[in-house]
Parts: structure tokens; sequence; C-alpha cells
């Protein structure tokens, strides 16, 4: 069977982590749902929240074993449905747009720790 190239520029790993959400500049409350995988570049959230491709958002979330809460600033890039199992999920692909280089290096060491 013929494999399809990996169209991914970073590398991705499974990640189920808790993350807050929010439109950035809102009053809106902040919704809550979980992470399915995690690059450096970029988080995909399991939701059925239903932001425009181009939503900025600010996101909080925290990786296994490490103490610090990362805050950054994404924009939604990719909306998706799928099925699994006969459950219906629905997501966003978030590309960070601004995040601190104490975060960004948190995040680059969890995903070469998780890779390996």
């Amino acid at each position: 069977m013929p494999t399809t190239p990996e169209r991914r520029k970073h590398t991705r790993v499974l990640l189920k982590t808790r993350i807050v959400f929010k439109p950035v500049d809102s009053e809106k409350e902040f919704s809550t749902d979980y992470s399915e995988n995690l690059s450096t570049n970029g988080i995909f959230i399991v939701t059925d929240s239903n932001f425009e491709i181009g939503t900025m958002l600010e996101l909080h979330f925290s990786l296994p074993n490490y103490k610090k809460i990362i805050k950054v600033n994404g924009k939604v890039v990719w909306k998706s449905t799928t099925q699994r199992a006969g459950k219906e999920f629905a997501g966003l692909g978030i590309e960070f747009q601004k995040i601190d280089a104490e975060s960004k290096q948190i995040i680059a060491d969890y995903i070469e720790r998780t890779s390996s």
C-alpha cells in the first residue's frame, strides 16, 4: 500500500491536557476542552466551539511534569469534524502566534522527550 508523505513541518506528539481558551481581547468567559496533539508550532483542541478560521485565541495549558502554565495566543488555521468509534469529534487546529521563549523551549523539550 503506498504511503502518503508527511505534510507537517513540525513533529507532533499525542497530548491530552486541559486547554482553557477564549478569543483574544474578548470579554467572553474562558472555555475548557482538551488537546489531542501538540507541536512546537501549534496544538489541536477537541472542541465543539465554533470559531472562524483566522480567529485569534488566548490559550492556557500545562504539560505533564512541568509546573509552568503556558500562555499563548494562537490563530485558528483549520477546523475538523471526524468520526471515531461511532462518535463525532470536532476540533480546531491552532497555530501559535505569540509565545514567550521559555514556553517555546518547554514545548520543544517535551516534544523531544516524548517523541524519542
